[in-house]
């Protein structure tokens, strides 16, 4: 996946002055980008517009995040039987990007995306990283599968401009760490329990030289047990993240660790129970 990168860093740039607005303003952008999204959906969309016409509702309808409650929940069975369905009559389906969801609950869900979402996704996996203090040329070091890999854009790769080094996790952990070390990272980043692998390897070496400014990742519940390991071994913080395949970034720490900042430029977040009852 090819990045553009003056199209990120225009994003990126956005994404960080948001993290200043007052939570009213949030909220404003919020309803104003809602608004515009669901007029687009079941204008252009197939699936959405027939969801809202099974509802008995229209574009208009929907004028807050208040007014979501009105609106069926759509189960991921859904999205995966209709995957032709979702994409905008504007696009030509085969010109489109596609990611997938890794299939750990039996079924990969798949992503369309055109090169301004994946630029948007990209900037909106970079903010957290710089909020919590990554510099540009840091050296960023991302522990990870093999098929998550992304390729770099040419001028990331020419200038090393936030250019993660990749370290495959279904190598042996004593070659990880051996490949790290190569590395001397500013940030360490991956999933907490293969960071938990790798600072218990640490522990046990007695070998402290791996010391990155914080260490970060997501993806995994978290416990108190395995972050005290993680920032013992390597003496530096660990920022938890929370994100999907389907949406990137969703929530995630910063320096002071009392809780998640929700990416509410971007997404809405809806918390409710197992039968679907709940509020924003």
């Amino acid at each position: 996946m090819v990045y553009s990168y003056f199209r990120v860093a225009y994003y990126l740039q956005s994404l960080l002055r948001h993290t200043h607005w007052s939570k009213r303003a949030l909220f404003d952008y919020q309803n104003k980008q809602l608004r515009a999204i669901v007029k687009y959906a079941y204008n252009n969309v197939p699936f959405y517009h027939e969801k809202f016409s099974k509802a008995g509702l229209k574009p208009e309808d929907i004028r807050s995040i208040e007014d979501l409650k009105k609106l069926p929940i759509i189960r991921r069975e859904d999205l995966q039987r209709n995957s032709d369905r979702l994409i905008s009559r504007e696009f030509d389906a085969a010109a489109l990007s596609v990611v997938s969801t890794s299939g750990s609950m039996g079924r990969p869900l798949f992503t369309s995306l055109t090169k301004k979402e994946e630029a948007m996704r990209h900037a909106k996996l970079l903010r957290p990283h710089i909020i919590c203090g990554q510099k540009p040329f840091d050296k960023w070091v991302l522990l990870s599968p093999p098929q998550h890999v992304k390729k770099i854009d040419t001028l990331q790769k020419m200038f090393r401009l936030y250019a993660p080094s990749f370290v495959s996790l279904f190598e042996p952990v004593d070659k990880q760490l051996h490949q790290i070390k190569t590395f001397k990272p500013d940030v360490l980043d991956g999933y907490p329990s293969s960071l938990f692998l790798l600072a218990q390897k640490v522990e046990e070496e007695g070998t402290f030289d791996i010391k990155p400014k914080f260490t970060i990742g997501g993806a995994e519940l978290l416990d108190a047990p395995t972050r005290s390991c993680i920032e013992k071994s390597f003496g530096a913080p660990y920022y938890d993240q929370y994100a999907c395949e389907e949406l990137q970034m969703i929530a995630w720490q910063c320096r002071v660790k009392g809780g998640y900042h929700v990416d509410a430029d971007s997404v809405v977040v809806e918390f409710v129970d197992e039968c679907g009852v709940g509020g924003c």
